[in-house]
């Protein structure tokens, strides 16, 4: 007879519970396998009931290419997988504009188009990617290393064709159009190449307000070709560029009208083949408020503005604008005094347009910085005469500018999911670095990369004369995100 001791009673009760752990176990893992394979069952269904319309099963099954052409004959392929769209994470609604988009496309089989290596590309295009892939390297200094190696060549006179044109795009990229003009010179002495421009192109796009309503008699300038006289768009919004233009080149369309925001669209020329190119929609927003400044007379418009010491004090409410007066000129250099109406914008989130956003944006150390900005709050600011004609501030007499971020409660919650939070340590650090700075002006892109606080806002200043964003350094007065800077709407000369 076999004498049950605690022992052995307590390990039976354990090996009871394991066993009783494993079977409930798979019974819920089986539950939920069934149920995955319930769902998959039927979104693969779902999908083949959609698509097997337009395919054969053999296309269905292999996979197929379709060939997208928008309202303004642009072009986009894409690749069906059948698998891949079964294993997704697409909605069924998602999956029906998928569906909506390839039956009204071209479809080819699958092996109508064989993909290329970045090394099997045309040298032009190959070069134009690794400069926008620039900002993502993990190289932070890409972008320089490539335009100082090319700087180099031309330097030691040992400079190809090739690389002089990839200079000329490097200038014009940056908005450096008389130094483009310089190497294209070369080039033509050289080379006997871009002596002209060689290849006539039409530029089509559309004008609207932020309501998507069209804009009429706004005009179209060609940042990048000052001979070029502007267009107007028309009744419709609708507007066309002729020009000529040479293969590897950035063409840049500035858009604007007296009130609104300037739109910047871009147009790069890779190929001689495409005659015709139709760009993104310019959207454009009217001012927040317009004041009158008399710089002979020393008056201001507006109940909350003033005149100081020789400068004008204009406030708003997230800004306060400190502009001397004896810092306009016009579009030949010349210093103005007279009337100056200050058209003034508080850009959010939600008001900011898109036109002035996606533009080629630079910083001081690293170069090109991308073409898509994200924003917590932008002031902006343009200046006219009385008879319409644009004045301009340098950045070497700058306005002096106190900006409350928009946005700084979405910087601390991390609600907009694009960073993390900030947090108050974050702030205090930058604060104590602002005020104890030798700089100015301390808070750059630089800083925040090297204190791993990108997650806090660079400051950009718009040179709107050629259409790129220029990083400028901030001081961080407090908590609630007000900052000190300068502000101009150009650079250098014009």
């Amino acid at each position: 007879m076999i004498k049950v001791t605690k022992q052995i009673l307590l390990l039976i009760i354990v090996i009871l519970i394991i066993i009783g752990f494993y079977f409930v176990y798979n019974y819920f893992l089986d539950s939920d396998l069934r149920s995955e394979d319930k769902r998959l069952s039927e979104r693969e269904l779902y999908i083949k009931s959609k698509f097997g319309g337009l395919v054969d099963k053999t296309k269905l099954e292999e996979g197929f290419w379709y060939l997208v052409t928008d309202k303004y004959g642009n072009e986009s392929i894409a690749f069906f997988n059948l698998e891949d769209l079964i294993n997704s994470d697409l909605t069924d609604s998602e999956i029906d504009g998928i569906y909506n988009q390839a039956k009204n496309a071209k479809i080819s089989d699958k092996r109508a188009y064989t993909s290329v290596s970045e090394k099997d590309l045309p040298s032009d295009m190959q070069f134009h990617n690794a400069i926008l892939a620039s900002p993502l390297s993990e190289d932070k200094n890409k972008y320089l290393s490539i335009k100082e190696n090319l700087i180099a060549s031309l330097q030691t006179g040992d400079v190809s064709k090739e690389e002089l044109i990839q200079l000329a795009y490097i200038y014009e990229l940056e908005g450096k159009y008389a130094e483009r003009d310089v190497i294209n010179k070369k080039i033509c002495t050289s080379f006997n190449d871009r002596c002209s421009d060689s290849i006539s192109v039409e530029i089509m796009g559309i004008v609207k307000d932020i309501r998507g309503w069209a804009v009429q008699n706004a005009e179209v300038y060609v940042l990048s070709e000052r001979g070029i006289k502007p267009v107007l768009s028309d009744e419709n919004g609708a507007y066309r560029v002729s020009m000529k233009v040479n293969e590897l080149q950035k063409v840049r369309l500035k858009i604007t009208k007296r009130g609104y925001s300037d739109a910047i669209v871009n147009v790069t020329i890779l190929t001689k083949s495409k005659k015709r190119y139709h760009v993104e929609d310019a959207i454009i927003n009217s001012a927040n408020n317009i004041f009158t400044v008399d710089t002979i007379k020393k008056t201001i418009t507006g109940g909350d503005n003033q005149i100081i010491n020789n400068s004008a004090i204009i406030n708003t409410p997230q800004s306060t604008y400190t502009i001397p007066l004896n810092i306009f000129f016009d579009k030949n250099g010349k210093v103005f005094s007279g009337q100056v109406e200050a058209f003034v914008y508080e850009f959010t989130r939600d008001t900011v347009p898109m036109s002035i956003m996606s533009v080629d944006t630079f910083d001081t150390v690293r170069g090109y910085a991308g073409n898509l900005m994200q924003t917590f709050g932008m002031p902006y600011i343009q200046f006219f005469d009385k008879d319409g004609n644009v004045l301009y501030v340098k950045k070497s007499l700058p306005i002096k500018l106190v900006y409350r971020m928009y946005h700084m409660g979405d910087l601390y919650s991390g609600s907009t999911n694009i960073y993390e939070p900030v947090t108050e340590r974050d702030v205090e650090e930058m604060i104590h670095f602002s005020k104890n700075s030798k700089e100015e002006y301390p808070i750059t892109r630089q800083f925040l990369i090297d204190s791993q606080l990108l997650k806090f806002p660079a400051w950009w200043i718009f040179d709107q004369s050629k259409g790129v964003w220029d990083n400028m350094g901030y001081k961080l007065v407090d908590s609630s995100g007000t900052i000190e800077t300068i502000f101009y709407t150009i650079k250098d000369v014009i």
